[in-house]
């Protein structure tokens, strides 16, 4: 994430923000040239969800959500005490994760139909109160495009109890965003590509495994004791689809990073890092 200049005065704007502090003008984000623009006086360009859940990104013309809430497909029951606090808070990290794909020039388009793969959707939900007739819970995972996320997650203290009860390292929301991200994107890019798919399989191994045989063996016995020799983290180790997904959400983890400390100007010494204005944008 690199920082950003007020457009009026010029002084440094966060990705989150709606207001220069410095001189008090009303901005909004512009995703499609990654930058902050002067918000109109009379709303035009401002999202639907600017009120709802603060969002701060500007529309194009005739459009009556931002790029990256028009993804949205259903959104928690507002009405439900707690929800509209999580559901802020799942949206500012859904933004990040849409800010990479943007700057590395992946395509993000909304579905068109529920049969839609090519399109990008997201469902934010909460558990049935008490539970469904079974006891079920919400999930978060995807589903041909569809990226479902449980909103229980924004809560710190319960994002942390799932945490420890999975013997996970670290546990967040834009790290739930980037991983089923990669599994969207393995089957937008990879899938029927056979060139890519043999790059795939000789890199990550044969995705055609067992994929619940699998997960289960995963669950019962671990990672083996050397998996940091040969994977991102040790769910990778569970399937070559969660090998990938991994690697892709940590790999924009760690150029996310880069990008904060090449904005800091912080020495780097050897390591080359790129500024994200140069990175292609947009649909390829």
């Amino acid at each position: 994430m690199k920082l950003f200049d007020c457009p009026q005065c010029g002084h440094r704007l966060y990705f989150e923000n709606a207001q220069c502090l410095n001189c008090a003008s009303l901005v909004l984000y512009d995703p499609e040239h990654a930058r902050f623009t002067l918000s109109d006086v009379d709303g035009a360009y401002h999202c639907t969800n600017a009120d709802e859940c603060a969002c701060n990104w500007r529309t194009e013309p005739g459009q009556a959500f931002c790029r990256a809430c028009a993804l949205n497909q259903l959104i928690p029951d507002l009405s439900v005490d707690g929800n509209r606090r999580r559901w802020i808070r799942v949206e500012a990290a859904k933004k990040r994760a849409i800010y990479s794909l943007l700057a590395f020039g992946l395509p993000v388009a909304p579905k068109q139909s529920p049969g839609d793969e090519a399109g990008l959707a997201f469902d934010f939900l909460a558990d049935p109160i008490g539970g469904g007739p079974g006891g079920e819970r919400i999930l978060t995972g995807h589903d041909n495009g569809l990226i479902t996320l449980n909103v229980a997650e924004a809560d710190s203290a319960e994002r942390e109890r799932r945490r420890v009860a999975m013997g996970e390292n670290y546990r967040t929301l834009l790290g739930h965003f980037r991983h089923e991200l990669g599994h969207y994107y393995w089957d937008r890019l990879i899938r029927d590509d056979p060139q890519r798919l043999a790059a795939f399989r000789a890199l990550f191994g044969d995705e055609r495994a067992g994929y619940e045989q699998a997960l289960t063996a995963y669950y019962a016995n671990g990672a083996a004791p050397d998996w940091q020799q040969g994977h991102i983290s040790a769910y990778a180790t569970s399937h070559p689809w969660e090998d990938w997904a991994e690697t892709f959400a940590h790999y924009l983890h760690i150029t996310d990073t880069l990008e904060m400390v090449h904005a800091l100007n912080f020495p780097l010494g050897r390591l080359e890092t790129v500024d994200a204005n140069a990175l292609p944008r947009g649909d390829t």
